[in-house]
């Protein structure tokens, strides 16, 4: 994950998620051939229209301070269950 994707504790920041499905979805596109080139030349489009997302723990950077710290649902660090 780069470096400036995430907050000042270490933990992706949830705004750059929509981001990663974009990238994502790019590159499933394109590995059955029907990247975003070949979908306007074939004249359809596959736009996404709606897209709802439940954040349930945040994503800590490998090696990072905060991926030793325990989290919970709630993303407090030193919780022993969700709340």
């Amino acid at each position: 994950m780069p470096f400036h994707d995430v907050d000042s504790i270490g933990v992706a920041w949830h705004g750059h998620y929509a981001k990663y499905f974009e990238i994502a979805r790019c590159a499933l596109l394109d590995s059955f051939g029907y990247g975003y080139n070949a979908m306007r030349e074939s004249g359809f489009s596959w736009p996404v229209i709606d897209m709802r997302i439940r954040y349930v723990k945040g994503r800590d950077v490998p090696g990072s301070a905060s991926s030793s710290r325990p989290r919970c649902v709630n993303g407090k660090t030193g919780c022993s269950s969700p709340t």
